[in-house]
């Protein structure tokens, strides 16, 4: 892989509606809503990762601020995946995803304190990071109410995602 010209601050890939085409021929108005919350909650993912990735330049060359920033890093990271692997699918899956991008960005937020407490970057900089992600948290209880709960199957332990894999009715 050639990483010369590589823009870090910017790797993330726009929101691509289309990754989907071509499943449900004629029906594609059904995913309008979801797809909207989805665009929208992954965009404010982008900017959040963006503006920590610029807070995280500002640390020193120590070892627990580095440590500290990939753990930020990590975490700004994660979240647009899950958001668009999420997207479509069944309920459980989406849900699942769903407490992965809540428990990252909870992470994320509660983080950004130690790099104040350690004087690594200005409050005024956390603070707009915060209110990034307080924009996201409202942004995502749309999201999760875009998803729809009648997509899913009885599975507690959701082992069975494949229907060719669900056990026939005699075979239980």
């Amino acid at each position: 892989m050639d990483l010369d010209g590589f823009d870090d601050y910017d790797h993330i890939p726009e929101f691509d509606r289309n990754r989907f085409s071509g499943r449900d021929e004629g029906e594609e108005w059904k995913h309008n809503h979801i797809d909207e919350c989805s665009r929208n909650l992954y965009n404010k993912a982008k900017e959040i990762y963006k503006l920590t990735r610029s807070l995280t330049d500002l640390f020193p060359e120590a070892e627990q601020a580095e440590y500290i920033k990939s753990v930020l890093i990590g975490n700004a990271s994660i979240i647009p995946a899950k958001i668009i692997g999420a997207q479509r699918g069944f309920y459980s899956m989406q849900m699942e995803k769903a407490v992965i991008v809540k428990m990252n960005i909870v992470e994320l937020r509660n983080t950004l304190w130690m790099c104040l407490a350690e004087n690594w970057c200005d409050e005024s900089y956390v603070e707009m990071v915060r209110a990034e992600i307080e924009q996201f948290r409202l942004l995502f209880i749309d999201w999760i109410k875009s998803f729809d709960k009648t997509n899913d199957f009885a599975d507690e332990w959701h082992l069975f995602n494949d229907p060719e894999t669900f056990p026939k009715d005699d075979e239980e």
